[in-house]
This record gives structure tokens, C-alpha cells and sequence, in this order.
């Protein structure tokens, strides 16, 4: 099976299920244009940015369904039922580390809109309704963490750490986020 080439940032997680009588591999994936991380750090469109009141940027999560069995591989998008853009549009993911290789409903990331926007993204694949995102205008996340709380039996009981600076004050902070 031969798919279209694609250009991904970072890898969410992949896992194996079985049903309807055939093996399959769950891939999912941060899809960039592949000019981004280029365009994304160069300092001149850091400086001279306008604000369009954009709600999205370019990058996308998929998911990789491979039909072992079948020979068939099929791409889908990640449920969005608030319809804010952004949600399904995040970077830097992670999962609860316990879940890694096996099915799970939990991922977060970093969203970054129009340069300056930075959103904290809980994306809840299972039940989107239910998608969770932090913001402060002007302070600017780093990569986040996730840390399980010992002998949780649920998958997002933990604290998500990450690094901000604000923007304002040139300070920088240790956010957790229960």
C-alpha cells in the first residue's frame, strides 16, 4: 500500500487492535507543511507579524489506521465538536506516559495561532466535547509534561507541567496544571 508522502513534527502515540478479523496499527501524528519550522522561527515574521484574528495555524492531527490484514491504510481526523480550530491543531504532544503503545483518549500539546497566540491544549479524543485549553494573553509556554499521579487509575489523573514566560513582566514561571 503506498500512501501520499507527508511531513510530521512529532509522533502522539501508535498502538495495535484487532477487529472485524484483521490486525491494524493506530498511528497518530502532528502533520506540518513542511516549509513551517522554517517560516516559524524566522526572527523578521517573529517581529513583524500582523494579527489576521486567525483561530488556526497549519499544522494537523491525524490518524493512521494500517489494515495489516487488508493491505489498506486510511487517514482520519480527530473529532472537533466544539469547533474551535486550534484543538486539532496543536504541536509538542504527550500523552500520560503510562498509556504509551496502547489505546487512550487523553493527549496535550502546545497550540501557537498568529505567532503570539499560545494555547495549552487537553484534547480529549474518546469525548471532545469535553477538550480543555489554557491561555493568558502574553505569556508564552514552553514544551509540557505530564506527570501521573502514583497509583492513579485514571488516565488524566496527573499534572501537566510546562515552563511560561511572561511576556509582560520578562519573568518566567512554573505552571501545573491538576
Amino acid at each position: 500500500t503506498y500512501t501520499e508522502g507527508i511531513y510530521s513534527t512529532h509522533h502522539i502515540n501508535a498502538y495495535e487492535i484487532f477487529e472485524d478479523d484483521s490486525e491494524k496499527v493506530v498511528v497518530d501524528l502532528v502533520r506540518a507543511p513542511w516549509y513551517a519550522l522554517a517560516n516559524f522561527t524566522d526572527r523578521d515574521a517573529m517581529l513583524n507579524w500582523e494579527d489576521s484574528g486567525s483561530m488556526s495555524n497549519s499544522f494537523i492531527l491525524s490518524r493512521y489506521t494500517i489494515d495489516i490484514t487488508h493491505n489498506e491504510v486510511v487517514e482520519s481526523a480527530w473529532s472537533n465538536d466544539l469547533d474551535i480550530p486550534y484543538l486539532n491543531q496543536f504541536d509538542f504532544p504527550l500523552i500520560n506516559p503510562e498509556y504509551e503503545g496502547s489505546p487512550y483518549c487523553y493527549a496535550y500539546g502546545q497550540a501557537i495561532v498568529e505567532q503570539y497566540r499560545q494555547y495549552l491544549v487537553k484534547k480529549n479524543i474518546c469525548d471532545s466535547t469535553q477538550d480543555k485549553v489554557w491561555f493568558v494573553e502574553n505569556h508564552y509556554t514552553g514544551e509540557p509534561f505530564f506527570i501521573p499521579r502514583p497509583g492513579a487509575e485514571l488516565e488524566d489523573d496527573g499534572v501537566l507541567l510546562v515552563t511560561v514566560m511572561n511576556g509582560l513582566t520578562e519573568s518566567t514561571y512554573l505552571l501545573l496544571l491538576d
